[in-house]
């Protein structure tokens, strides 16, 4: 099994995440809209090297809504550049400002990584 180390990985890779906080009655739609974006940008966008969907609920003894996170890596700052450029990414941040079914905005950031390591899964 392989390790990459994230600190070998190429610089010029741009990570990025959202948490998204739906309201529990419109969480699966939600996350299906998600789903089928990702699939749009898998099919369109070779540079885009990760997108992937996750739900986080609380910890044990913890309260608070199910949120969702997206983490994305692009290949470098022009194919996240792109990616912000195609149509269906602004059709569908254009339902993104459709708060009512959020309880708060959507948190987007950018994210550097300072560590860690990848293990290519066994096949």
């Amino acid at each position: 099994m392989s390790v990459m180390h994230i600190t070998d990985a190429p610089k010029d890779l741009v990570h990025g995440s959202v948490i998204i906080t739906p309201k529990p009655e419109f969480f699966d739609e939600i996350s299906a809209a998600f789903t089928q974006f990702a699939a749009q940008v898998e099919a369109n966008e070779p540079d885009t090297l990760v997108f992937s969907i996750t739900k986080s609920e609380p910890a044990p003894g913890q309260e608070g809504p199910a949120l969702l996170v997206v983490s994305v890596v692009f290949k470098n700052m022009a194919a996240a550049d792109a990616h912000r450029e195609t149509s269906y990414h602004k059709e569908f941040t254009s339902h993104s400002k459709d708060v009512d079914k959020l309880l708060c905005i959507p948190e987007m950031k950018t994210l550097t990584p300072i560590g860690g390591y990848m293990r290519q899964p066994a096949k």
